[in-house]
């Protein structure tokens, strides 16, 4: 909920902040995207491809938002520190960072093949190292910030013939621990969200885990909005479960 200023008019929660969302082109991403830019942060659109990212960005604008697009594997530490310097040019200071993009490979332990695995963990858990190991200098100079990162609720109960993904996304909720306390005096809040399923592109290939419903990607993003606020200074180490 927004409080109302002396106009009456409810202030938007990311007024004058600015956000980077990383798999940005669809999806859970492309939510945040939009909904962040809704509350008046300006946002920097993610994908590694580029027409997606672009869309995202139309849609923010249309609904009178702001936001920019990059294109960038978050695989590639080269590509993410370009990423990084390119955000900053075009916005001066950053604010959130959303770890988002994620990839998902479906197949039994014993028929995985050791290149699905070894991409799974490139995207998904060193893409969200390499993001918030390049962004953190800022946020730790200017002694604010959000880290958010969307794990899954596979991270933390397993899922059956998608063993790399359940254990990229344990990965990210560890991980997010970890910084959690590194990051405190410095108050950064550092936080994931931990999604059962959700109505994505995604959920076509990855079934909905048991005592789950999939759920909107708004769903997923107003979680976001609210760790990414004020709100939410208090909270820090969480992983937020989110299935419906």
């Amino acid at each position: 909920m927004s409080l109302a200023g002396e106009t009456g008019v409810p202030n938007k929660r990311l007024e004058s902040k600015s956000a980077v969302v990383t798999g940005a082109g669809s999806g859970i991403g492309r939510a945040i995207a939009q909904l962040f830019a809704q509350e008046g942060a300006v946002v920097i659109a993610v994908d590694q491809n580029q027409l997606s990212c672009q869309e995202t960005v139309q849609l923010m604008e249309r609904a009178g938002g702001r936001g920019y697009c990059i294109q960038a594997d978050v695989s590639s530490a080269s590509d993410v520190e370009r990423m990084v310097r390119e955000a900053t040019q075009a916005v001066g200071r950053l604010h959130i960072l959303v770890n988002n993009a994620g990839i998902y490979r479906r197949a039994p332990v014993q028929d995985m093949a050791p290149g699905d695995w070894d991409l799974v963990m490139a995207v998904n858990l060193k893409g969200t190292f390499l993001c918030t190991r390049a962004v953190l200098p800022q946020l730790m100079e200017q002694r604010a910030g959000r880290i958010i990162s969307i794990a899954s609720r596979a991270g933390r109960q397993g899922e059956p013939s998608a063993s790399a993904y359940a254990a990229s996304k344990a990965g990210v909720i560890a991980f997010s621990a970890s910084l959690a306390g590194e990051v405190r005096d410095y108050h950064i809040t550092v936080n994931a969200i931990c999604p059962g399923g959700v109505d994505t592109p995604m959920a076509k290939v990855a079934p909905v885990l048991p005592g789950s419903r999939l759920v909107p990607p708004v769903d997923i993003a107003q979680v976001a909005l609210f760790l990414a606020s004020d709100e939410s200074q208090a909270i820090t180490g969480a992983a937020i479960e989110v299935y419906g």
